[in-house]
């Protein structure tokens, strides 16, 4: 860092926005914080309770991971998967990736459009024809 010119304390995350880096370094804080009750138990030896406060402390974090990806908005969302992705935090973006599946499970294609705002290109006979080569992988309507 310092031959690249960033002795200054400074470190460039040029594919991570300041909005997603808030977020970041929440995930990292909570999890760096949950880190030591983890490696406790590692060193006192395995038993029945260890485990049992474990999984405990495990479903516990997931549930805090999804709930810290559930209110960002879908741009805030988008940077942060760029974000986790870039820094390579595994976790961080296996939540913020389940969050974009539950958004379109049982969606249509149309739907999922929508959700993201993209537009759809393609014409109503080209439409049919993908229909009609993947009946299996295309449906019109929602499964809810």
């Amino acid at each position: 860092m310092i031959d690249n010119g960033c002795a200054g304390g400074n470190i460039p995350l040029p594919n991570v926005t300041a909005r997603a880096l808030v977020t970041v370094i929440k995930y990292c804080d909570k999890h760096a914080a949950a880190k030591p009750d983890a490696d406790h138990g590692a060193a006192e030896g395995s038993n029945s309770s260890t485990s049992v406060n474990t999984a405990a402390s495990e479903k516990t974090l997931a549930e805090w991971d999804s709930k810290l990806v559930d209110n960002l908005t879908l741009d805030a969302l988008y940077d942060l998967l760029l974000a986790s992705n870039f820094l390579d935090i595994k976790g961080l973006l296996g939540a913020a990736s389940q969050k974009v599946a539950d958004m379109i499970k049982s969606k249509t294609p149309a739907q999922v459009h929508t959700i993201f705002g993209i537009t759809n290109d393609f014409t109503p006979e080209e439409e049919e024809e993908i229909r009609m080569r993947t009946p299996g992988l295309t449906r019109t309507r929602s499964l809810d």
